[in-house]
C-alpha cells in the first residue's frame, strides 16, 4: 500500500466523509438521474439540508470519494486524483469562502470540516507527487 493510499484510508476519507450526508446525497443522485422525485423526496431533503450552508459541497465530495476509491481499486490513481485537485482547488480559493460563506464560517462544523479536508487534500496531493 502506498503511502498516498495509505492517507487517503487514515486521515481524508474520515474526514470527508463528515462532510457528508448519505440520505441527502442519494436524493441529489435521484435528482440527477431524472429519477421522479416525489414530495416526500423535497420534503426530506429540505429537513435533512436544514441548516447546511453548502449542500452542493457534497455531492462533489461524494463524487471524488467515489472516484478514489474505484482508481485505487483499479490501481489507477490519476482519475481519482483530478477529483481531489477539483474540490481542492475549490475549497482552497478564499473567493468560495467568501462569496458560500461570508462571515459565517466561525466555528460552524460543517466548515471546519471543509477546512480540514481542503488541509488534508493538499497533504495528499503532496503524497501523490502533483505541485
Amino acid at each position: 500500500m502506498s503511502a498516498y493510499s495509505e492517507y487517503w484510508d487514515r486521515e481524508v476519507k474520515v474526514v470527508a466523509g463528515k462532510c457528508v450526508m448519505v440520505e441527502v446525497m442519494e436524493l441529489l443522485r435521484k435528482n440527477r438521474q431524472e429519477v421522479k422525485v416525489t414530495s416526500e423526496d423535497r420534503v426530506r431533503f429540505k429537513e435533512l439540508s436544514s441548516g447546511r450552508v453548502d449542500v452542493p459541497s457534497m455531492f462533489y465530495i461524494s463524487d471524488m470519494m467515489w472516484a478514489v476509491e474505484h482508481s485505487l481499486a483499479d490501481d489507477r490513481a490519476g482519475m481519482g486524483m483530478l477529483r481531489v485537485s477539483e474540490v481542492h482547488a475549490t475549497l482552497s480559493d478564499p473567493e468560495y469562502w467568501d462569496h458560500v460563506w461570508g462571515d459565517r464560517d466561525q466555528g460552524v462544523e460543517e466548515a471546519l470540516n471543509l477546512k480540514s479536508l481542503c488541509e488534508k487534500l493538499g497533504i495528499l496531493i503532496g503524497l501523490f507527487g502533483l505541485p
